[in-house]
């Protein structure tokens, strides 16, 4: 048999986790891979699946309807060839040539539907496929308890008879900026394209129970490559790198004296750090020659502009936050906080921006300004950092 070109199981299933996080660029197969082994499971011992999205537009009928036409002629190879999977109500179910209904094969939910999710009973659940777990660039945010959201999906579905439940976490690399990283421990940044860790986590304090987590960082395809490189010139989708817009370099020159002055600060509560706003100023001299009378002088230079940091405090002037009990000088509206920068300091941060004159000291700081930023409310800075 040809060996696929396409994502396997195979590796990271030998961890024996129970989180598998799976990581990587478009079109690799990592969804498929999934499905197909929830079809030969269910096959094998009955068990069923549940696939999970973030919102519940992801899971609308119509898209439902087509996450298993990849897989006619293998669902004919090991049901029969008259077997087909339909959807219908939230559930796939295995039909017969007459059309009849023989079991349900899996369940369907999202985070967005917490409700939804505690009205139905999940029988004979033991996998469940959570796609597309990492915020796409530009979407909307959930708010500040996704992980929240998540726990209580899982307690939905993992009760009475479910037991031994794993759970695959799927993903392209769009960014590094996820709240399940933080949650799971794991630092991202350290984690180099194809490889798998693992980390077992106490499942409370002085516990001697754990919860294994694996993550896999997809190694890079090339046939995957060369299937969609004329179309397409994303990080992501080509090799699988994080989609994290590169950041120029903060302007400097030699012999510089720079100071910088902390303007103001963003909680991101999701990731845990605190985004930095500085005021920059520098002042150097050069030594030129007047082309009037060829003589050497001394020329000042001088210039400003705003520099975005992960720091360790909070500015004592302007703190954006998402905390109800705030201080005379924090905020949770990002249009006061600004508008008082303007008044009060005769900056304006979004013209700033507007005009590339904010810099980032690197692409993991500028990606979580991005998120705190669209989350509260304005229009995405990604492209403009």
């Amino acid at each position: 048999m040809k060996k696929s070109i396409y994502y396997s199981l195979r590796k990271i299933l030998g961890t024996n986790a129970d989180f598998f996080l799976i990581v990587g660029q478009r079109g690799n197969g990592k969804t498929y891979s999934c499905l197909k082994f929830a079809l030969d499971e269910y096959k094998r011992t009955k068990k069923r699946f549940c696939y999970l999205r973030r919102w519940a537009e992801d899971i609308k009928a119509f898209r439902m309807e087509q996450l298993f036409a990849p897989f006619v002629d293998y669902i004919k190879e090991i049901f029969g060839e008259e077997f087909t999977i339909t959807y219908y109500r939230h559930k796939f179910y295995l039909v017969n040539g007459n059309g009849t209904k023989i079991d349900t094969l899996g369940y369907v939910t999202s985070l967005s539907d917490v409700s939804h999710s505690k009205s139905i009973a999940y029988a004979n659940l033991k996998y469940i496929i959570f796609d597309e777990f990492i915020q796409m660039a530009g979407e909307r945010q959930m708010g500040n308890n996704e992980i929240g959201r998540f726990e209580n999906v899982l307690s939905s579905l993992i009760r009475g008879d479910n037991t031994d439940v794993k759970i695959f976490m799927l993903a392209n690399t769009v960014s590094k900026f996820s709240p399940y990283f933080i949650h799971f421990g794991i630092d991202i940044n350290k984690v180099e394209q194809g490889q798998i860790i693992t980390k077992d986590l106490p499942v409370a304090e002085d516990s001697k129970i754990f919860l294994r987590v694996a993550l896999e960082y997809c190694e890079y395809n090339p046939e995957v490559e060369k299937k969609i490189s004329k179309y397409t010139t994303s990080k992501m989708i080509r090799g699988g790198k994080w989609e994290i817009p590169p950041t120029d370099d903060i302007p400097a020159a030699i012999g510089e004296i720079a100071t910088e002055k902390l303007l103001f600060s963003i909680y991101e509560d999701q990731a845990n750090v605190i985004i930095g706003c500085f005021l920059r100023r520098s002042k150097w001299s050069t030594i030129e020659q007047n082309e009037a009378t060829m003589l050497m002088y001394e020329k000042y230079h001088h210039r400003e502009f705003l520099v975005l940091r992960t720091i360790e405090r909070k500015s004592n002037y302007f703190h954006l936050s998402e905390e109800k009990s705030l201080n005379y000088h924090t905020y949770n509206d990002i249009n006061l906080m600004l508008e008082d920068i303007k008044e009060n300091c005769d900056i304006d941060f979004e013209h700033e921006l507007y005009m590339g004159r904010v810099f980032c000291d690197n692409m993991f700081t500028a990606d979580y300004f991005n998120n705190s930023w669209l989350r509260f409310g304005r229009v995405t800075a990604r492209s403009l950092l």
